[in-house]
């Protein structure tokens, strides 16, 4: 959440900023409903892209996981000794 609040606030203010001197922006209400609009919308796109992020990130950790999980130990791990000892 941190993440996506930071990163709308750092991408947010430019582009709002650079659509704002295309638009007609008269009075403070004007301002400020522009500002929510696109900060909406803003606000969306960074949230699907850090979801999507997060979950590829967590796929691949898993995938990881996996791997190291399936290698044999060469001790038991349960203090015993092997069988070749």
């Amino acid at each position: 959440m941190q993440v996506t609040f930071i990163t709308t606030i750092f991408a947010g203010t430019p582009i709002v900023t650079g659509l704002s001197v295309f638009a007609d922006l008269p009075t403070w209400p004007d301002r400020a409903l522009f500002a929510v609009r696109v900060g909406a919308v803003v606000w969306l796109v960074t949230l699907i892209a850090v979801y999507l992020y997060a979950r590829n990130y967590r796929s691949t950790d898993s995938e990881s996981d996996d791997e190291e999980s399936t290698t044999e130990d060469p001790e038991p791990s349960d203090g015993s000794p092997g069988v070749d000892d």
